[in-house]
């Protein structure tokens, strides 16, 4: 043999050595890559609990007046149901704010449109002022002074009556300064015409056009109300022509436009008569300001098939008057079987403490408060690894509030 075929075997030998430790390499164990833990954490909370927790006490009341001419033989009528509106308001315990916006516009003779533009009618409103609660004589002189400019014959011809475009127009460009998330607005139509939006401004304005427009103001229908003191239409309010003034015409739009916004055509207390001395829905309106809402949020996200409902101490099923909504986390009851204002209300539920992340069941622990809790189904935590979520089991509850720190390593 050479020397040259020695070296050929040698090399060979070396080749199959380097080459089977490289097949050994290849069928062990792959690298493990580096999996960062997660810590997810949650406050406890397993439900909610109040008394009345449903009353609404703020209210921003805005005032839609007709200043046209024929207002004034109704002026002293309104000035005293006005004068008994503060006075209540005084008496009450009440966050408020009042709004006035003039429902006319001027230049514009009634029954023509000579002269007077769509844009002059629409942009030409006057008398807007927001009112914040003050002293009760203060008040009083304030809006008395609105009330007592009603039919001025020294003013321009305010003949126009556009009461719901004013209002319209007016929440649209000032509502922000005005509306309060969490006040229930509460819209008061004074006039002895009927609105003539959809003749002025728009064909299309018409009662449902307005209606959506204003309960659209807010996410919660019980956060929305309406009056409406008008000629014509409630019983015994007959039309009237006093002192060769125009004559007063019956205000069926402005009527059903405060009806369709209280969402109940049969309710007492919507439509009332603008010239009657003795109604008291103004006094009423100062007085009634709680309404009650149905929806409920809850702090956590509940497991829905542990949620309970009870209301004044009676357990209600879902099926009977509640629904759960995921989209906002509430719970929300129908109409008729809301939580009254004496009626306490308790939601009791399980929270899904469902993990971010997939969790490797072996690496997961607890901590309650800073303290680490033990792995038991009998007294401490468990994973549900089918819903990837941490149940609390026996005495190991938290309390209400506590933080809860889940560590794991991710799939």
């Amino acid at each position: 043999m050479t020397k040259r075929d020695m070296s050929l075997r040698k090399y060979q030998r070396l080749m199959s050595t380097f080459l089977a430790a490289v097949a050994m390499v290849a069928c062990g164990e792959a690298p493990k890559t580096f999996v960062p833990s997660h810590t997810d954490v949650f406050t406890y909370d397993t439900g909610l609990s109040v008394d009345a927790a449903s009353a609404i006490y703020q209210a921003d009341y805005l005032f839609v007046l007709d200043y046209s001419s024929s207002m004034q033989t109704k002026k002293d009528s309104l000035l005293g149901r006005m004068d008994r509106f503060v006075d209540r308001l005084g008496q009450e315990n009440n966050d408020y704010r009042i709004g006035f916006v003039k429902g006319n516009a001027h230049g514009c003779a009634g029954g023509t449109n000579a002269g007077c533009s769509k844009k002059t009618v629409a942009d030409n409103f006057v008398h807007t002022k927001f009112l914040e609660p003050g002293t009760s004589s203060t008040l009083l002189d304030e809006i008395l002074n609105h009330v007592a400019t009603l039919g001025d014959p020294n003013s321009l011809p305010p003949n126009t009556p556009v009461m719901l475009e004013a209002a319209h127009s007016l929440l649209s460009t000032k509502g922000s300064s005005f509306l309060r998330s969490s006040a229930q607005l509460i819209l008061v139509f004074l006039s002895d015409q009927d609105d003539e939006s959809n003749q002025w401004i728009n064909s299309n304005r018409t009662v449902d056009y307005y209606k959506s427009k204003f309960r659209a103001l807010k996410s919660d229908p019980s956060y929305i109300s309406a009056r409406a003191l008008v000629a014509g239409v409630a019983p015994g309010c007959t039309l009237q022509n006093q002192g060769g003034l125009d004559p007063d015409v019956a205000g069926q739009r402005i009527a059903n436009v405060a009806l369709g916004i209280n969402g109940n055509a049969a309710e007492t207390n919507v439509v009332g008569c603008v010239y009657d001395d003795e109604a008291t829905m103004l006094e009423g309106l100062a007085r009634d300001v709680q309404r009650y809402t149905n929806r409920f949020a809850l702090q956590q996200a509940p497991m829905q098939s542990t949620l309970s409902v009870r209301v004044g101490n009676v357990s209600v099923a879902s099926e009977s008057g509640w629904r759960y909504e995921p989209a906002t986390n509430e719970v929300v009851f129908t109409d008729a079987a809301k939580p009254g204002p004496s009626q306490s209300l308790a939601i009791s539920y399980e929270v899904a403490y469902t993990l971010k992340a997939n969790a490797k069941p072996d690496s997961i622990t607890v901590s309650v408060g800073g303290q680490t809790i033990p792995r038991s189904d009998s007294n401490g935590w468990s994973y549900i690894e089918s819903e990837n979520r941490i149940r609390f089991n026996g005495s190991s509850a938290p309390a209400e509030g506590t933080e809860i720190r889940v560590n794991y390593e991710a799939r």
